[in-house]
């Protein structure tokens, strides 16, 4: 079974520059990373990244039966 590790280490190192939070806008605005701005989302991806939580795994299986 793969990681989120085992993900970003395939991902290109210039997709994970990007997707990395700089530290002082992290703690300076309180807020999460976040990968795009919802405005840019597809309605479908907008609900499956509203499932999403930053502090709890979620099965793929789990996200599939709630869309």
């Amino acid at each position: 079974m793969a990681t989120w590790e085992d993900v970003w280490e395939e991902l290109p190192a210039d997709v994970r520059l990007a997707l990395e939070p700089a530290a002082s806008a992290e703690s300076e605005a309180g807020r999460t990373a976040s990968l795009s701005q919802e405005g840019d989302l597809h309605p479908h991806e907008k609900k499956i990244l509203a499932l999403l939580k930053a502090d709890e795994a979620t099965h793929i299986d789990e996200l599939v039966e709630k869309t």
